[in-house]
This record gives structure tokens, C-alpha cells and sequence, in this order.
């Protein structure tokens, strides 16, 4: 049956209940933000943890957020023939490992260029990023794992579990980082951070295995698909690269300006996001597995009347939302960060 926009009864029915949770788990995680705000303020060591954790956050949306979309229409396409995407996957899962340990490798490399070339930190506070960087890797792994396995859910029309692991990770990330402030300061954050994320994996890695989508195998011989399916995954790789890499350049110049100037900037774009994100999170999620669905069934051209039809009516909420974003920034501002640990001329 093909996806009927809007006005298609299972997909308001699905976005409705993905968005709800997907906003709740969202809405906890940032909460995050705040809390460090609130916690630990602005000091080269926060600048440090945020120039360190928005190259972690770079690198592993290359690959995280291309395959939870790229996976979908596969995953899709194989349970309409009633094939069992498990090999598939699997070797998903070990090729994108090699590739990330390779992806690692090059960006330590430049990332030791960079700190004999042009370093803003002090010997200290350079010691201290190396060592966040050390810690945080994982969390590369573990984000791209996590995104293959919410691929797959997502393409089975699972999109309530997906959602609902993120209020697990932010409830356990906040949990972690109040606990182990006291004793770890700053790198309590990190600590949160991998635990919470290696929750959700370990969650959605149960899931897949109950429903028989997925149970790991590892292959000598990868599935001839996953060849096919990086080969297109590339090219959104490059825009995903690009688009990415102006946060990262902001975070380069905020580091030459003075002390706290990457935690404010890491903190003003965590208070643009929300809005952004809580208008596509539910909506895209779901599109884009209907989307799949019903190009199988109904072909290329009810999709691009679909696609032209929902794009319509995103166009005007998306207009009024970042006109008021605009508007009441200033108060937003006050409101999210107006305590603890931060100042009054730091927010504004």
C-alpha cells in the first residue's frame, strides 16, 4: 500500500508515538547541557572536553547517521522479499569496525599535526585533551553500532524501542556524571556518556535478536550487498562530511578567543537544537522507513508525490518555529543557563 503523506492513517499513528517518545528521551538529553552548564561552568578544562567531544561527535556522524539512514531501504526491501537481513548485517557491523579504526587512526594523525602546529591550549590543558580524546573513543564505535542496529528496527517499523532507549541513555547519563562529579570533575561527562550509550546499544542489540532480525555472526566472507550499499552510502558520507565540518571549524577559531569561548559556543548550539531537533526527529524517522516500504509496492512515482506532498506541509511550522526561535533567544538563554556555575555576561 503506498504512503499517503499525512493523511495516512499508520504513519500519523507511528510519528504521533515515535515523536512522543523520541521527544521525551530527547528532551532529557538536553537536559545535559544544562546540568554541565550548571556543574562545572565555563574553564579550559570544559573548552577542552567540548573541542575534543565535538571531533568525537564529527567523526562518528560520518558514519553513524549515513548508515541509520542509508540501512533502512535495504533492511526494507530485504524483509518485503521475507529475507533475513542477519548476514547482512553482521558484516555491516565488522566492515564499518575496520573502517572506523582506519577513520581513527587518520584523524589522530592530524589531530597531533594540529596540536604541534597551532595549539590554543596551554601543556596542561593539551595533556588533558589527549586524554579526553583516549576516552571518548569508544564512544565512536559505540554511536555507529547503535545507528546500524536503529536502522534496522526502524526499517521494521519498530520505532518505539529506538526511541525509548534514548530516555534510558540520558537518565543514565545525568545519573553518572552527578554521581562521579565530585571525584572525576569534567571527565564524569565522559563516563556518562560511553555508559549511556553502550546501554542503548546493549538494549537495541537484545531487541533486534528477540524480533529475529538480527543475531551476530562473524564472517569470513562479507554479504555481496554491503559493497553495493557503501558504494552509496559515499556519496551522502561527502555531505554528511561537509555539512559537519563547520561546527568543528567554529570550535577552531572559538579556541583561539578567550578562555570559555568553545563551552559557550558548545552551549548555544545544544539551545538551537532542540527546537530543530524536536520539529524532524519523529517525522523523519518514520518517512523515511514508509518511504521505503512504499517504494516497493507502489513505485518511484507515488514517492516523489509523496515526497512532494509532505515537504508542503512541513515548509510553514518549520517558518514559524525558527522566527520565534529568533525572537525570544535572549530570554531562552537566561532561562536555560541562568544558574548555577554560569555568569550573567558569559550567557549573554
Amino acid at each position: 500500500m503506498a504512503f499517503k503523506g499525512f493523511f495516512n492513517a499508520a504513519f500519523v499513528k507511528d510519528t504521533l508515538k515515535t515523536t512522543a517518545f523520541s521527544s521525551v528521551g530527547r528532551a532529557i538529553g538536553f537536559l545535559i547541557p544544562f546540568f554541565i552548564a550548571a556543574w562545572f561552568g565555563t574553564s579550559p578544562q570544559t573548552d577542552a572536553f567540548f573541542f575534543i567531544y565535538g571531533l568525537v561527535i564529527f567523526l562518528s556522524s560520518i558514519f553513524a547517521s549515513t548508515v541509520a539512514a542509508v540501512i533502512v531501504p535495504y533492511i526494507a526491501e530485504m524483509l518485503a522479499r521475507r529475507e533475513n537481513p542477519g548476514r547482512f548485517i553482521s558484516s555491516l557491523l565488522q566492515i564499518s569496525t575496520l573502517l572506523l579504526t582506519l577513520l581513527l587512526g587518520a584523524a589522530a594523525v592530524l589531530l597531533a599535526g594540529f596540536f604541534v602546529f597551532f595549539n590554543p591550549f596551554s601543556p596542561a590543558v593539551t595533556a588533558e585533551s589527549i586524554l579526553m580524546l583516549c576516552e571518548l573513543l569508544p564512544l565512536v564505535f559505540l554511536l555507529v553500532w547503535t545507528g546500524i542496529l536503529e536502522g534496522v528496527l526502524q526499517a521494521d517499523k519498530k520505532f518505539s524501542l529506538p526511541a525509548l532507549s534514548l530516555i534510558l541513555r540520558a537518565a543514565l547519563t545525568i545519573t553518572l556524571i552527578w554521581l562521579f562529579k565530585p571525584w572525576l570533575g569534567i571527565h564524569a561527562v565522559i563516563t556518562g556518556y560511553l555508559a549511556g550509550e553502550a546501554a542503548r546499544f546493549l538494549l537495541l542489540l537484545i531487541a533486534a535478536g528477540r524480533l529475529r532480525l538480527f543475531r551476530f555472526h562473524c564472517l569470513r566472507r562479507p554479504d555481496g550487498r554491503v559493497k553495493d550499499f557503501l558504494g552509496k552510502a559515499a556519496f551522502q558520507v561527502v555531505g554528511v562530511t561537509a555539512m559537519g565540518l563547520n561546527p568543528v571549524i567554529d570550535k577552531l577559531m572559538a579556541a583561539t578567543l578567550p578562555m570559555g569561548s568553545v563551552s559557550v559556543l558548545y552551549y548555544a548550539e545544544r539551545l538551537f537544537l532542540i527546537p530543530v531537533t524536536f520539529l524532524v526527529s519523529g517525522v523523519l524517522i518514520t518517512l523515511l522507513s514508509y518511504w521505503s516500504g512504499g517504494l516497493q509496492t507502489a513505485g518511484r512515482t507515488q514517492l516523489a508525490r509523496d515526497v512532494s506532498r509532505t515537504a508542503r506541509w512541513t515548509v510553514s511550522p518549520g517558518l514559524l518555529v525558527t522566527v520565534a526561535v529568533l525572537l525570544l533567544a535572549g530570554p531562552l538563554a537566561e532561562l536555560a543557563y541562568g544558574r548555577g556555575e554560569m555568569t550573567a555576561g558569559t550567557i549573554h
